[in-house]
């Protein structure tokens, strides 16, 4: 009976801790398109359009979010087309090519190794970006 007694304040109170840890995500962003940015994602809390860390790319009218992408190796990259039209992302020194990417779609690509990796789109003017693919500590 008194591990139930001692038990029980400490059940009360670590309740009351996990009821004020609710976070509101902030607002979805608009990138101009049919889709708006998963709010859960890491880049919708925390976008910067020169420069951030992740593993999603918003193809915007805008340009290239982030224009710059640092993501850790081997794992799969999302390029999500936020525009009202088709668009390709064309890599500039090796044979990769998204094909079309429907308003609202996305293609995905894995980085096989560590690398720099300059794009574009396959539409002109075109909007470019570049990515720098990273080893990660595992």
């Amino acid at each position: 009976m008194k591990r139930l007694f001692v038990a029980l304040p400490l059940i009360v109170a670590l309740s009351a801790c996990a009821a004020d840890s609710s976070t509101t995500a902030p607002p979805p962003i608009r990138g101009g398109g049919p889709i708006v940015p998963d709010p859960a994602t890491r880049e919708a809390q925390s976008p910067n359009a020169g420069f951030d860390y992740g593993y999603v790319v918003w193809i915007t009218p805008q340009g290239l979010r982030p224009a710059t992408l640092l993501s850790g190796c081997c794992l799969p990259l999302k390029f999500e087309n936020l525009m009202q039209q088709t668009v390709s992302i064309v890599f500039g020194y090796q044979a990769v090519n998204s094909g079309p990417i429907a308003p609202g779609g996305s293609w995905s690509w894995t980085p096989p190794h560590v690398e720099s990796v300059v794009y574009h789109t396959g539409q002109g003017p075109p909007l470019t970006g570049n990515l720098q693919v990273q080893q990660t500590n595992e």
